[in-house]
């Protein structure tokens, strides 16, 4: 499936404060990627393939970002 096919959907963010590899507090963000799927099974219609995950600093800036493919 082309990739136009592929929607992000606002899953969730979160404050963390204790993490067992970043020793300072950042807010995670997450979307899903998820495509049509014409038959219905999926909720919603859409077939989750993957995710995004992006991590940053209380001040705004980026520390790292994750591309995960199911």
């Amino acid at each position: 499936m082309a990739e136009e096919h592929v929607q992000a959907v606002f899953e969730r963010s979160a404050l963390v404060f204790d993490h067992g590899e970043l020793s300072h507090p950042f807010v995670e963000t997450r979307l899903g990627l998820y495509v049509p799927d014409p038959a219905g099974g999926w909720f919603r219609g859409l077939r989750p393939v993957g995710h995004y995950r992006l991590i940053t600093r209380l001040d705004g800036t980026d520390e790292d970002d994750y591309l995960v493919l199911d």
